[in-house]
């Protein structure tokens, strides 16, 4: 947070506490970072699957399948798998 202050954006280090946000359960806010990254123009699938197991993490399904399938058809084998696993057939 303190790099964060003092430093003009730097998508990796927002990528990085979005992740210590999940890991310590603080989806919300790993949710806020992962959207202020995506806003900024940047085009990474892993950052959709991430948003999706936080979804997930606030058993919020619809919007955790939405991110999960954007991150699998842009190439990313984790969100690929996440769909499967708790997308897939489920309608």
């Amino acid at each position: 947070n303190q790099y964060i202050e003092k430093v003009p954006f730097d998508a990796n280090v927002y990528q990085l506490r979005a992740i210590s946000y999940y890991r310590i359960r603080d989806y919300e806010k790993s949710i806020e970072d992962v959207n202020l990254i995506l806003d900024k123009g940047t085009k990474d699938p892993a950052l959709l699957n991430l948003r999706g197991v936080n979804f997930r993490g606030l058993n919020n399904m619809e919007e955790a399948c939405k991110d999960f399938l954007a991150s699998m058809k842009a190439g990313d084998k984790n969100g690929e798998t996440n769909y499967m696993n708790y997308c897939a057939n489920k309608n």
